[in-house]
């Protein structure tokens, strides 16, 4: 009868809380990568972390734990929703910029880095704005490859560049900001 009686209480909460996400009276459901500057849903005591999302949970300022998909318990006052980062691989847009060749030619090219999450502390605590930072590296370590290179060359070994550019983001990423660069391609590669 006592777990019966629970199991409908979990019910009845998890679609009152249903409920409010899909009307828009109660808490925003947080679609992006990085949630730092984003609103965090509001601590109602039992929350539901949604799959493919870790919550970074501070007990009055400190760190105190990552909770995973599924009910958790969140004493409100006491404990707040610090951060909310989906574990999805996500795809960042790498901003058009100009680059100069060894034979002086100016070109702009853009690019998409494929990134994941694997520490939600080192994403929250480490660095304020990991895509920044990200896409900041990208342009970077593009200029300086490029800058090394004639244009014919630049064109042909595309995939090199991709692969060079990676395991740059990925050796300042990985270790300091738990984020991992899946992969990088160019999208385009224009002169100006």
């Amino acid at each position: 009868m006592i777990i019966s009686s629970s199991r409908n209480t979990l019910r009845q909460l998890a679609t009152r809380q249903a409920r409010l996400f899909t009307t828009g009276a109660g808490p925003k459901p947080i679609p992006q990568f990085f949630q730092g500057a984003s609103s965090t849903p509001t601590n109602t005591i039992l929350n539901f972390v949604p799959q493919q999302q870790q919550w970074v949970i501070e007990r009055m300022g400190k760190y105190n734990r990552t909770v995973k998909e599924g009910p958790h318990f969140i004493i409100p006052i006491f404990e707040k929703i610090r951060s909310i980062h989906s574990v999805k691989e996500s795809v960042l847009e790498i901003q058009p910029h100009n680059c100069i060749t060894i034979d002086q030619k100016d070109l702009v090219i853009d690019g998409v880095a494929f990134i994941k999450v694997l520490d939600t502390f080192k994403a929250t605590y480490n660095i304020d704005d990991v895509d920044f930072a990200i896409n900041e590296l990208c342009q970077t370590r593009m200029r300086t490859e490029v800058g090394n290179l004639k244009f014919d060359d630049v064109v042909k070994n595309r995939n090199e560049l991709n692969e060079k550019i990676k395991d740059f983001i990925n050796s300042a990423s990985l270790e300091n900001w738990g984020v991992e660069c899946i992969r990088y391609e160019i999208k385009d590669i224009s002169k100006i």
